[in-house]
């Protein structure tokens, strides 16, 4: 790409899904490769025409530390470098960011599209939980109320004899508590929506299915401290979730 050295290269240079390259000035610890090489790979190509492309540019001014060529910073600018820009629109507040939007959007920099909504259609349903379901989610309310009663007596406990709790104890429980029955409502969902998906399939049309709560984060720990795929076989959201509490 850079002509074995060369910096001659003037054609264009389109980072998809360049927010990936937002921690180049991360707010502790340190920089990312990605963001590294994607102003490396700007600043031996000065003469490349550049396009950042992304559903999620940024949700800070630090994820902006990458468009090197925006010439938002820098030579000829108010702001000498990207920590006096970033400085000074983080000062400004969610005001001082909408202006260097409408900056940008003025000078032909920025462009932002959304998908049309007409002729959409939007439908609540209501699933109803058959007999299985529901007598599996009052064992679950069982347990809870037991495992609440343990982490109780367990608190008391530690304090009579002079040991202090671990700070946050409840609140660890609670917010486990919550991702649990999350998960469990969006599980009890799943046969209403094979059955939708299958009849939508039959009609004709394409489906798309959004997941919120997927329980990615726990099944990442799980393959990090997995000796062999075998142990992943056996894993389980909702036991996951229990085996951290």
């Amino acid at each position: 790409m850079t002509h074995n050295g060369t910096t001659a290269g003037d054609g264009g240079l389109i980072f998809d899904e360049a927010h990936r390259a937002k921690n180049l000035c991360p707010d502790g610890g340190k920089q990312s490769v990605t963001g590294l090489c994607v102003l490396e790979l700007q600043c031996a190509l000065p003469n490349a025409k550049v396009v950042y492309c992304s559903a999620t540019g940024c949700s800070s001014v630090k994820g902006m530390a990458y468009m090197s060529r925006l010439g938002l910073w820098g030579p000829g600018t108010p702001f000498a470098k990207f920590e006096v820009f970033e400085k000074a629109i983080h000062n400004g507040g969610p005001g001082a960011m909408e202006l260097v939007a409408l900056d940008m959007k003025q000078r032909g920099m920025y462009l932002s599209r959304i998908l049309s909504y007409q002729a959409c259609e939007f439908e609540t349903v209501e699933v109803e939980p058959n007999e299985t379901q529901a007598s599996q989610y009052d064992a679950c309310v069982d347990f809870w109320r037991v495992a609440y009663e343990c982490h109780v007596h367990a608190k008391d406990e530690l304090e009579q004899i002079g040991m202090k709790p671990k700070v946050g104890l409840m609140s660890q429980f609670w917010g486990t508590h919550q991702r649990f029955f999350k998960q469990l409502c969006m599980s009890i969902k799943v046969p209403e929506l094979v059955k939708r998906t299958k009849q939508a399939l039959a009609d004709g049309h394409t489906v798309v299915i959004g997941l919120q709560s997927t329980g990615e984060a726990r099944l990442a720990e799980a393959g990090r401290t997995a000796e062999s795929e075998e142990d992943l076989e056996d894993f389980r959201g909702l036991r996951a979730l229990l085996e951290a509490l």
